[in-house]
């Protein structure tokens, strides 16, 4: 939480900052997943940001009015952050601390979390779809 200065410098050149974990503390199996996700999300939305799962982000309150997030897991900030670009909010990043994991198991090599994520990100990807072009017919 002591890195919040860093996001608060960069939110008035943008609707959200989003960190990336510089010199990330993670297993190489995490870090391999996480790359494979990261480059599915930029085939089917584009570029997002660097590290779309990093917890830390800060966002204009007007972002939630627009943006429907109905995720729980995985899709959580892949669903915000896609939603939010796509209805031409700004996005941009700053290089965060990454500390590694000292308690607690990590669920993302998880198959069935995985699964469910694939799952999640095929469903939002067809309900973007219609949201947006709804929005367009308004």
């Amino acid at each position: 939480f002591g890195e919040i200065t860093r996001l608060l410098e960069r939110i008035d050149q943008a609707d959200i900052v989003s960190g990336y974990r510089a010199n990330r503390q993670d297993p190489l199996i995490r870090k391999f997943n996480a790359l494979g996700w990261n480059t599915l999300v930029r085939v089917l939305f584009g570029y997002l940001c660097r590290d779309i799962d990093c917890g830390f982000k800060l966002f204009r309150r007007e972002v939630l009015d627009h943006v429907n997030v109905v995720s729980s897991g995985a899709m959580i900030d892949t669903e915000f952050l896609a939603g939010a670009k796509a209805r031409g909010f700004r996005i941009a990043e700053v290089e965060v601390t990454h500390l590694p994991r000292v308690a607690g198991h990590p669920t993302g090599a998880n198959v069935r979390v995985i699964l469910k994520a694939f799952r999640d990100l095929a469903r939002f990807r067809l309900r973007l779809s219609r949201e947006l072009r709804a929005e367009r017919e308004k």
